[in-house]
């Protein structure tokens, strides 16, 4: 896996948009990095292994990649979902800007109800 980031963004369905309030990159030489994170509960909530349907926990410190892969892929909350990794050139989300909800994936919007994990 080369350097990628998961942006895990709050949705905000009355204003019609969404903003980043986590950042996670994964350096490939260097391992996984909280670059943003807007309180320290999310700081927290970011060191929590990851659940798969089946109940394996996925772990950070163990397996940096895998655990960033499960994130984008089992983590969804109250109004908030993790984007797939991507690099910083294909990154659409900067984080202080709110972004239209039109801009986001089928996947993202589909998770905005779902419980948090």
């Amino acid at each position: 896996m080369t350097d990628v980031h998961v942006d895990i963004l709050e949705h905000d369905p009355y204003r019609g948009d969404s903003e980043v309030i986590a950042r996670i990159t994964y350096w490939e030489h260097e391992g996984l990095e909280v670059i943003y994170a807007r309180d320290e509960e999310w700081r927290a909530i970011l060191k929590r292994p990851v659940l798969t349907p089946e109940g394996k926990e996925l772990n950070s410190i163990q397996s940096p990649g895998g655990w960033l892969r499960g994130l984008s892929t089992f983590f969804t909350g109250s109004y908030t979902t993790a984007t797939d990794p991507h690099t910083d050139p294909e990154c659409k989300f900067a984080i202080g800007l709110r972004i239209p909800l039109a801009r986001l994936t089928e996947h993202q919007i589909n998770t905005l109800n779902k419980p948090l994990v």
